[in-house]
């Protein structure tokens, strides 16, 4: 949304509840007062309200969407980039019907994507930027959770170390979270890139946990 009218009880209220709807901090927007009511018949009943017009001023975000339209049409893929963000990152969501492509193996093309625009944006931004498609980050979290779970479950009832395939850094890390609330196992990443990998670990001498004990699900 680049364009709200809201219309709150005085000015400080409109623009706080336009802000919280924007998602935008005060410095990225342009405001202007549309309408001031009055006090109500006479001066004496109902209250004052005032209307404004937010528009979302063009900045590095809005930037970063563009530059990676424009580096995706350049290998032919014709696609939409929303951006949603959170406290800790923003998300560059690319639409398109080529998603497979954009995807790539187990998220290669999508991982070297967020790299380069890490690389070109999140200094600017001041926040992680993340490169999704077809809702494939959440989906590939979900399967590393049901990974790290079953490689929880089969620690636990052999009592022996696991070593996991190599995966990318941030797959890595959604092992280590996933089971870092796990007070008797141990995730560590052992090898070189490309071919890292995790191994979930008893932990010596302290009790073992329930086998019902489940992973923690990694949020984001």
């Amino acid at each position: 949304m680049e364009y709200l009218e809201h219309t709150g009880r005085n000015y400080n209220e409109a623009v706080a509840e336009a802000l919280e709807i924007l998602q935008r901090p005060l410095e990225e927007v342009e405001i202007t007062i549309l309408e001031e009511g009055g006090g109500g018949l006479f001066g004496l009943l109902g209250s004052k309200f005032v209307k404004i017009g937010v528009k979302v001023k063009p900045g590095v975000i809005e930037h970063a969407a563009a530059w990676l339209k424009d580096l995706v049409g350049q290998i032919g893929i014709e696609a939409e980039v929303a951006v949603t963000r959170n406290e800790e990152e923003v998300v560059l969501d690319i639409k398109t019907e080529d998603s497979g492509i954009l995807i790539g193996r187990k998220g290669s093309t999508l991982d070297a994507l967020q790299y380069l625009a890490n690389i070109a944006f999140s200094t600017l931004v001041g926040k992680k930027i993340v490169v999704d498609a077809a809702e494939y980050r959440l989906r590939r979290r979900e399967k590393l959770f049901e990974q790290a779970q079953n490689a929880a479950d089969r620690v636990r009832l052999t009592g022996q170390s696991l070593r996991l395939p190599p995966m990318s850094a941030s797959d890595r890390r959604i092992i280590h979270t996933s089971l870092q609330e796990c007070p008797d196992l141990a995730t560590i990443s052992q090898g070189e890139d490309p071919y890292r990998y995790v191994v979930v670990e008893p932990r010596r001498n302290v009790p073992q946990a329930p086998r019902t004990q489940r992973a923690q699900r990694p949020v984001g």
